[in-house]
């Protein structure tokens, strides 16, 4: 897909997005396979993967805490970056 064609490309990208967080119909689908049929450039997948990257993370649970030198040291980081920022 080039960029001689902005309306599909939005259009596919907003098939990839509802994919990948919600899920699509197979007339949508089957319409999704032809756009990245048209754009081999495109990975399908792509949306795919950050969707699941973010749902872990937001989900995530921290089974141990931070060793305790390593907390002091990113405490420490923070503070001197924010003093430094006012």
């Amino acid at each position: 897909m080039s960029s001689d064609h902005p309306r599909e490309a939005a259009h596919l990208t907003e098939l990839l997005a509802a994919q990948a967080t919600e899920g699509i119909n197979p007339r949508a689908r089957t319409e999704l396979e032809g756009l990245l049929a048209s754009a081999p450039s495109i990975d399908g997948e792509t949306l795919d993967r950050a969707a699941a990257a973010v749902d872990k993370a937001l989900h995530a649970r921290v089974e141990e805490p931070l060793p305790t030198a390593l907390r002091a040291k990113l405490i420490a980081d923070a503070r001197a970056f924010f003093q430094q920022s006012s």
